[in-house]
């Protein structure tokens, strides 16, 4: 009895999986560059947001201040504009910080899924 081997099958099984591995570790190769991108990034910007922070705590404080309508006659509510203004921007920088650290401390897991929403974020 002559037995026949498919060779074909196992040595295209074989190619396969080292073609997929080699894709795999090519791919997961450029996942610590871009996290480590995405927070330079984000540490960059959490700087920038940080010094952009006087200014509408300068605007908050100045509404405060003169919070009085005889301060400026032309217009009284100028006050009430600097106090609004002030605490929506202090508001949404803080926001933007919040969510720039969210990044930061998400790129340090390894999981893909994680890293999927470090890059939408």
């Amino acid at each position: 009895m002559e037995q026949r081997i498919p060779l074909t099958l196992t040595s295209e099984k074989a190619y396969n999986h080292r073609s997929r591995s080699s894709n795999s570790e090519i791919s997961h190769k450029w996942i610590p560059y871009i996290i480590t991108c995405v927070t330079v990034t984000s540490i960059f910007g959490l700087i920038i947001l940080l010094i952009m922070l006087g200014i509408p705590i300068s605007m908050l404080v100045i509404g405060i201040r003169y919070r009085n309508q005889y301060h400026c006659p032309i217009e009284p509510r100028l006050s009430l504009f600097l106090i609004v203004a002030g605490s929506v921007s202090i508001g949404s920088i803080i926001l933007i910080i919040l969510l720039s650290l969210l990044t930061i401390f998400i790129s340090y897991k390894s999981s893909t899924m994680t890293t999927i929403i470090v890059l939408i974020l």
